[in-house]
């Protein structure tokens, strides 16, 4: 099954408001839902797989996100 995740990105942006808040992002992944952090004040993501957080990583940084 595909998954669309910038629908599903959109969609979370679109129900909760991030402006200002700190995000705790558990099996943060790939940072395919990373664009949360353009509105978030501070985001702390957590995942068991080394790999994951690389990825999160290098993601964060081509999108601008320190």
């Amino acid at each position: 099954m595909a998954t669309d995740v910038g629908l599903i990105l959109h969609n979370l942006l679109a129900f909760y408001d991030f402006t200002g808040k700190t995000v705790v992002a558990v099996g943060a992944g790939g940072g395919q839902l990373a664009g949360y952090g353009f509105q978030a004040k501070r985001v702390i993501a957590v995942d068991r797989d080394p790999a994951a957080m690389d990825q999160l990583k290098a993601v964060s940084s081509r999108l601008g996100l320190g």
